[in-house]
């Protein structure tokens, strides 16, 4: 059986794992996984439906695995990631550990939107496994400006970002 070695953990998994069953790592390359473009192309259903009423001050974040919706207030910046009970009050926290974050290749810090006066941006935390916006890997802490139906993909989990 062909193994891949976890470049954090040294731990031997098997060759077709694309997270270390140990340390969670994320094994695969971005280059050589399924295209983003198909990913959305598989989901057409959920990428169809239009969020529901989105209050003033708030953003949505619709998840394209589920179609479920979480609708954020805007008024300080967004962390994505999974809650660890150590959160600044400094943030408004997206806990994605009930959406399999773990699993999903979600860091605890994945990435963060913040609210400027030019609108929404967003940045990777410099998390383990990637945030990629519409299909491009994004450098760390490089600010991105969001717009409505943007897809934000942290991990494996993919996102459409909306706001009114």
């Amino acid at each position: 059986m062909s193994m891949i070695t976890c470049p954090n953990c040294q731990l031997e998994n098997e060759a077709t794992s694309q997270f270390c069953v140990k340390c969670g790592m994320w094994l695969q390359d971005f280059e050589t996984t399924q295209p983003h473009e198909e990913l959305l192309a598989s989901i057409p259903e959920i990428l169809a439906q239009q969020p529901r009423h989105i209050p003033d001050g708030h953003v949505s974040l619709s998840m394209t695995h589920n179609g479920e919706q979480v609708v954020v207030p805007a008024d300080k910046p967004i962390l994505l990631g999974r809650n660890t009970g150590q959160v600044s009050p400094e943030v408004t926290m997206v806990d994605f550990n009930d959406y399999s974050g773990y699993v999903l290749g979600i860091s605890r810090e994945h990435a963060m939107i913040m609210k400027r006066q030019e609108g929404y941006f967003l940045a990777d935390r410099d998390s383990s496994n990637g945030t990629m916006l519409n299909g491009k890997k994004l450098a760390a802490f490089e600010e991105h400006q969001l717009q409505s139906g943007d897809n934000i993909t942290l991990g494996k989990l993919t996102i459409i970002f909306h706001f009114e």
